[in-house]
């Protein structure tokens, strides 16, 4: 393997159904609790502080235990985001790629 191809950053990777399951309940969770947030924002006649601080709270949990795993995940397969990329995550076919920002 030549130093030039070392460098080259890994811009796809394949990972496990039981890591893209995990994925999925993440993103499924997160999507819950920012509907619950934007419900509870607008809409003076339901909002429970109580409840809505709750969510808050767990939102801002659930947001640190999604990107820890984005890392872990990253981490372990050698793909990391670069400027003017991200990261997409193909639930059918398992496949992490760096897509660019304003494609």
């Amino acid at each position: 393997m030549s130093t030039h191809q070392a460098m080259t950053p890994v811009k796809e990777a394949s990972i496990t159904t039981d890591e893209v399951h995990v994925f999925e309940d993440l993103y499924e969770k997160r999507a819950a609790l920012h509907n619950l947030i934007h419900i509870s924002e607008n809409n003076e006649l339901i909002r429970n502080e109580e409840l809505y601080q709750r969510f808050l709270k767990d939102y801002a949990q659930l947001e640190h235990d999604y990107q820890a795993y984005w890392t872990h995940i990253a981490d372990k397969y050698g793909i990391h985001e670069e400027e003017g990329y991200y990261f997409h995550l193909d639930f059918k076919t398992c496949k992490i790629t760096l897509r660019p920002e304003h494609a």
